[in-house]
């Protein structure tokens, strides 16, 4: 574990081993000479061996001191992790080698100097005594004395082998293939060539045909852009870990890799490696080898905390950890890198906790919980940079205050404040920040925090309407989570342009630099328009929890208080969405997937409707989005009539049952008033207004495409000729309707929405009705003299006989020919294609046609003149128009026309569409038809 421990490998022993004996030799020599002078003349005899060891003993003494006090092992550290540190010592290595050196001497000197009597031998075993003694001694009372810097030493040892574990030296090799960026939480790794690989280029025509002149046609290449693929990889959490930054070498495609530097547990469903790999020229799926040398190389662990467990523990019983926890809070503090600083924060922040918990002399429940939020603001303070990071702990914060309103059965005082915990998370330090910043990461971050404190201020005050708790408590709670809701962005009420730019309001001042500031402005207005979504949320749940009995009706207090807020008749009278709510509506006993139907906010804004009816006599029916009126699933006039006495009853007494008699006739009445009123609006919104261009660009392109797409299936067995129009084909081919202008419009009801998908029909249909026409125009050509009628009873045999070596062939067959009964056919069901035969070292092309004969003839053998203006002199093959109808004579003519157009409104309601091209078929001098007659 320790850095230590690693010193006495290799090279750094022998070092460790010279320095230990040099300065045991030297200690030694001091010891002898100290001696000498004092015995001076005096030879090797019993005084001096008595002088020699007096100054022996004093040194033992001494260095037993010295190693004792410094250490403070026996309290401070577990007995395995002492020994480390005594025997990883440099200083304590040497002491242990001067010891063993004196002792060899005195033995030296007892067998060859003195004689082996009683005195000697007790003056040994006395002397021998006294340094027991004297060890005994320090252990037992100078540990008492308590030096600080020990438990430092030990935890800068510990973030030293931290540092060495996750060390990734190899990040400055210089590849060449390679360019690697190390940014604060994210390796980002390149191959050089990974750009200028995604666009290659392919040729067009892979065969291309010889000319006359033995030469090979010209080739057209096009720039083809290959996509990479992405390849996201889960390796756990914890901080990367490389095994050898050399894998990169073994990548056999080019390759971008993001890696993650730190994975943590509250992001444990994102990918911590994301690699863009481009395909292989041969189409050989590389993915499983990429994801294999990956996961090979590339690892996540956690901080090593086996032994510092160990020494926590040790710690703990003294009560003396604090002193422990100081010194990681401290190093933590220190760190630049915030992603390191919450890696290693989440490394201890079990370690924190339980230290907190120790100072704690009765640990209840409330105490627990102010644990649990000092832990977080602490965090907050650390990580306050980083919005993202605050936005994860508020998250926590949440749901530690969610799960402690479930365990408190009577009133709180700091969960009554939960609100304004959540709201703290959202600093209001941030605001001159957000006001000034230019840094896009930051900004979005940041709004990110905004939107996330809306929301889980939101969870608290649902989740206190879900509580089993006393009604008066739960009231009192959830008033005061309300206040804070409400107020959560009273700091950006009166917020201007000149507030993000001086010069805002300046006539001077561009556009785009006035860009980064209305965007931050609209940010501020949708989370306006977002918190009173939220409100609007809170409001229905209240009032549908009361219809359900889950809360009395004192709670309608409540919800009507939220009505009344400043601004929220804006969301009220909104059309809600469908998906809004429709969780209220699961079945949790029954479970499983459920098809839920849509929240009825109908019936509980008829409720309210009521409400102001009986109180101030207002009638506000007519306030509501049309769509309450026209919809017809939840409208107003489907729903008023379960607005009845039992219903009404659960939130409010309203007297006789005459008033809601009326009420409901007079809600009747404006229904149908309003529906009458909306149709002829919506009728004047369709007739009056133009379509919009981006749908009848989008109609034209579809219709092109898809035309297109059966255009070159043509061109397959074809000869294009393009030709300019010298007016020899009289009438254009193509269609010419009337169609409904409402879908080239924005819809008219906010709840609907069309599939615009009409043009992609349109283009097929257009396509589809050429090929039917060439066909038929090819078999109509058929002449006696020039071509063969043959009678197929076995295909294969049969056309054998007609069918020219190494040619290809198109067979336009209809239902007669029973294709699924050919043997050794080739099934493709490519385009027009069905499948193909091989007959003569010839390909013949099988294409289903509603032809009423089966026709069979050479590739390019007729000839395609496409006329480039489709339609009188407009320079497309394929017109595509959409006119309004406005001109009197045209509406005039329409209505004498077509009886289902009652008036010039219903006429202006449409558009006219025209799809127009001009071709026509023609033979090539070696044309050879071939009209098959099926035998049965």
């Amino acid at each position: 574990m320790y850095s230590l421990s690693n010193k006495l490998k290799g090279y750094s022993l022998c070092k460790e081993f010279l320095i230990s004996l040099l300065v045991a030799t030297t200690f030694n020599a001091i010891i002898y000479c100290v001696s000498i002078f004092i015995s001076q003349n005096y030879f090797i005899t019993r005084s001096f061996i008595g002088i020699y060891y007096g100054a022996f003993v004093s040194f033992v003494a001494i260095y037993a001191t010295i190693v004792v006090i410094s250490t403070n092992l026996s309290q401070e550290f577990p007995l395995n992790i002492s020994l480390k540190y005594i025997v990883n010592s440099r200083l304590s290595f040497s002491y242990l080698l001067l010891i063993i050196l004196n002792i060899l001497m005195i033995h030296i000197l007892f067998l060859y100097s003195i004689s082996a009597n009683l005195e000697n031998i007790c003056l040994a075993f006395s002397t021998i005594i006294l340094f027991i003694c004297t060890i005994v001694f320090i252990l037992l009372f100078l540990n008492t004395f308590k030096l600080k810097n020990h438990i430092k030493l030990f935890f800068e040892d510990m973030i030293k082998q931290y540092a060495n574990d996750f060390s990734n030296n190899d990040l400055k090799y210089n590849w060449k293939n390679y360019s690697i960026i190390d940014n604060d939480g994210l390796y980002i790794v390149t191959s050089n060539d990974f750009e200028n690989n995604k666009a290659i280029f392919e040729l067009e025509n892979t065969n291309p045909k010889k000319n006359s002149g033995n030469e090979l046609e010209s080739i057209t290449t096009s720039e083809k852009h290959v996509s990479p693929i992405p390849l996201r990889i889960y390796l756990g959490h914890g901080k990367v870990k490389f095994k050898d930054w050399k894998f990169l070498d073994r990548l056999s495609v080019p390759v971008k890799l993001k890696i993650s530097k730190y994975a943590f547990l509250d992001n444990i469903l994102s990918f911590q490696v994301i690699c863009e790999y481009l395909p292989t020229n041969n189409g050989y799926d590389i993915k499983a080898e990429l994801e294999k040398i990956i996961k090979e190389n590339i690892t996540y662990k956690d901080f090593p905390k086996e032994e510092f467990k160990e020494v926590f523990d040790k710690l703990k019983k003294n009560g003396t950890e604090q002193k422990l926890i100081a010194n990681i809070k401290d190093h933590i503090a220190k760190q630049d890198n915030l992603y390191e600083r919450k890696f290693l924060y989440s490394s201890f922040e079990e370690f924190f906790k339980e230290a907190e918990f120790n100072r704690k002399p009765v640990l209840d429940i409330e105490e627990l919980l102010n644990v649990e939020i000092s832990g977080l603001y602490e965090q907050k303070t650390l990580f306050f940079k980083s919005p993202a990071i605050i936005a994860k702990l508020q998250d926590r914060l949440t749901f530690f205050l969610i799960r402690y309103f479930r365990r408190f059965d009577y009133f709180n005082p700091q969960l009554n404040t939960a609100g304004l915990y959540i709201k703290e998370f959202l600093d209001v330090r941030y605001k001159e920040t957000y006001l000034k910043s230019d840094d896009p990461t930051w900004i979005e971050e940041y709004q990110t925090l905004v939107t996330n404190t809306i929301t889980n201020m939101f969870k608290i005050c649902r989740s206190i309407i879900e509580l089993n708790i006393a009604d008066n408590l739960k009231q009192q709670y959830l008033v005061t989570q309300l206040e804070d809701l409400n107020q959560v962005l009273d700091h950006y009420s009166y917020l201007r342009g000149s507030d993000f730019l001086k010069d805002y309001y300046d006539k001077n001042t561009d556009d785009s630099e006035k860009q980064q500031a209305d965007k931050k402005i609209e940010f501020i207005n949708k989370q306006k328009v977002f918190l009173k979504e939220k409100q609007s949320d809170l409001f229905y749940i209240i009032l549908y929890n009361i219809d359900e009995k889950d809360l009395s009706n004192d709670f309608f207090d409540i919800a009507l208080k939220i009505y009344n807020l400043e601004g929220f008749e804006n969301q009220y009278y909104k059309y809600e969405k469908f998906d809004k709510l429709y969780w209220l509506n699961y079945d949790e006993f029954s479970g499983g997937a459920q098809i839920n139907s849509p929240f009825n906010f109908t019936r509980y804004k008829l409720l309210i409707s009521f409400y102001k009816f009986m109180n101030n006599g207002i009638m506000d029916i007519e306030n509501f989005d049309n769509e309450f009126f026209i919809n017809s699933y939840h409208s107003l006039q489907n729903e008023v009539d379960s607005l009845d006495e039992k219903f009404v009853s659960k939130y409010f007494d309203y007297g006789d049952d005459e008033s809601l008699i009326n009420f409901k006739k007079m809600v009747f009445a404006k229904v149908e008033e309003k529906k009458a009123s909306i149709k002829n609006e919506k009728q004047n919104y369709i007739a009056d207004t133009p379509p919009k261009k981006e749908y009848v660009d989008m109609f034209i392109s579809d219709c092109k495409e898809e035309w297109q797409k059966i255009q070159s299936q043509i061109l397959k067995f074809m000869k294009l000729e393009e030709i300019e129009d010298d007016h020899s084909v009289e009438s254009p081919f193509g269609q010419y309707f009337l169609y409904d202008k409402k879908l080239l419009l924005d819809p008219f009801e906010k709840n609907v929405a069309f599939s615009r998908d009409s043009g992609k029909y349109f283009g097929k249909l257009q396509g589809d009705s050429k090929l039917r026409a060439i066909i038929n125009s090819i078999s109509e050509s058929f002449d006696e003299n020039k071509d063969r009628e043959v009678y197929v009873k076995n295909i294969i045999s049969d056309l054998s006989e007609v069918i020219v070596p190494n040619k290809d062939y198109y067979l336009f067959y209809n239902s007669n020919l029973k294709i699924y009964n050919i043997l050794d056919i080739n099934w493709n069901k490519e385009g027009i294609e069905k499948a193909n035969l091989d007959i003569n070292n010839s390909k013949i092309h099988l294409c289903f046609s509603n032809n009423t004969e089966n026709i069979l003839f050479e590739k390019e053998s007729f000839l395609l003149q496409q006329y480039k203006q489709g339609y009188e002199r407009i320079n497309e093959p394929l017109v595509v128009q959409i006119e309004t109808i406005d001109n009197e004579e045209d509406i005039t003519a329409i209505l004498n026309r077509d009886n289902n157009y009652k008036s010039e409104r219903d006429v202006k309601q449409k558009v006219k569409v025209r799809i127009a091209e001009k071709f026509d078929v023609k033979r090539t001098n070696a044309a050879k038809l071939i009209k098959l007659n099926i035998v049965d």
